[in-house]
């Protein structure tokens, strides 16, 4: 994984490895395992912004590898959130469940949102870093696949009448990775 992937992801966070390494679990669905990685994803997410806020260039490379590491942690937990959420059968989802999933979902899509945005207030000061800016760039794609990725999965479990909302989360994280890519292609 290269520094600045985002992801985030933030959003994107982003990541060596591609989305075909993903492969979905033959088990019963368990919401509850879903949920709370989604919401660890999210935490990390606020750690990945939290972190790139507080990078100055002053700190150069040595900042940018703090991102990294931080990065390095929410692959590590986005990989195991899609073994969570993807199964190969679809479940019979309770109410209850469905509802916490919706939050989930909703809560990281805007923290997914919010770390891209900070990449992109931060590009001036990465700017004086380059290879941060190559890093980031040249993961955005990838991690925009697994993003994506993840969505499916959850959407795949997701009742009908939910669907509706689960694909607007979708839409803001494609929209955050759009704008992030644009700002980072400017170069």
């Amino acid at each position: 994984m290269r520094a600045f992937s985002a992801t985030l992801f933030i959003a994107a966070a982003s990541l060596s490895v591609s989305a075909a390494n993903f492969d979905k679990r033959d088990v019963p669905y368990n919401p509850q395992v879903c949920v709370d990685d989604i919401n660890t994803l999210s935490q990390q997410l606020i750690v990945i912004k939290t972190t790139v806020d507080a990078f100055e260039p002053s700190v150069g490379f040595e900042g940018a590898m703090e991102i990294h590491n931080e990065e390095k942690v929410f692959e590590h937990l986005l990989q195991q959130t899609y073994r969570g959420c993807c199964v190969d059968t679809p479940a019979n989802i309770k109410e209850k469940d469905e509802a916490a999933t919706i939050d989930a979902v909703g809560n990281y899509a805007s923290h997914v949102a919010a770390a891209l945005s900070a990449m992109g207030i931060k590009k001036p000061d990465f700017d004086v870093t380059p290879p941060a800016n190559e890093h980031f760039r040249g993961h955005l794609a990838d991690l925009t696949g697994m993003v994506n990725d993840l969505f499916s999965c959850i959407a795949f479990n997701t009742p009908e009448k939910s669907l509706p909302m689960i694909k607007g989360y979708n839409s803001t994280v494609t929209d955050a990775f759009a704008g992030a890519n644009a700002i980072y292609a400017e170069d």
